[in-house]
């Protein structure tokens, strides 16, 4: 099954409170980092777990797991949920709030599942936007024609090929900072990508009003 980390950036919004309301339904773990358990309760939710040091959490949730950190420690509270959630499930672990506030936390929430376990099965998303983590492989990257696609690579990426964009590759060798990857287009339902050696972040970014014009079919039915 999978789990969601919420963050104490934005709250969630568009693709990312779908992403909430489903798999909430679905009874899948939601596990809350310091101030990401108010983040969720503004969203109608409760953490199942909340984990930090309480320096930033606002509201009492006497009904969660506690997993409390000294505020003096050499990780931080997201890193530390994030890693709860991938040993105690075997599913996607989605991020959510990872972006909001202080450039540096928003930075090291994108970069800290290079630092886990499996960093391949950590998504993200946003209210118009998802994220993955590409290692080296075979991936498909799912969304309708016309979706804008970033890639940036986070580590030296080898023999990186695109098919199904608008702007193809073929074993193209990047570099951190590289912006040739950025903004390509799906030229259908699916784009493949693969790259013999590195890790990419991939952001899969689409108009947030589809997902609110969903929820609002759903709600009238």
């Amino acid at each position: 099954m999978d789990a969601v980390v919420i963050l104490a950036g934005e709250a969630p919004a568009g693709q990312a409170l779908k992403i909430l309301r489903e798999k909430a339904a679905q009874g899948c773990l939601l596990i809350a980092a310091d101030a990401g358990a108010d983040r969720l309760a503004a969203a109608g939710f409760q953490p199942d777990i909340i984990v930090g040091d309480g320096d930033s959490l606002q509201g009492s949730f006497p009904q969660a797991w506690r997993i409390k950190y000294q505020k003096r420690k050499n990780f931080t509270d997201g890193e530390a949920a994030l890693q709860l959630a991938l040993d105690r499930c075997n599913g996607w672990v989605w991020v959510l709030g990872a972006l909001g506030g202080r450039p540096d936390h928003q930075l090291a929430n994108l970069l800290m599942p290079l630092h886990s376990s499996a960093p391949e099965r950590v998504r993200l998303a946003g209210a118009d936007w998802q994220g993955r983590y590409i290692t080296a492989g075979w991936h498909v990257i799912e969304g309708r024609p016309g979706d804008t696609v970033s890639l940036l690579p986070l580590t030296p990426v080898s023999g990186l090929t695109l098919s199904g964009f608008e702007y193809p590759l073929q074993y193209y060798e990047a570099q951190p900072g590289d912006s040739r990857t950025m903004s390509n287009v799906l030229s259908a339902e699916a784009g493949r990508i693969s790259l013999s050696e590195g890790c990419l972040l991939a952001f899969s970014i689409s108009d947030p009003k589809e997902y609110d014009k969903e929820y609002q079919h759903e709600a009238d039915r």
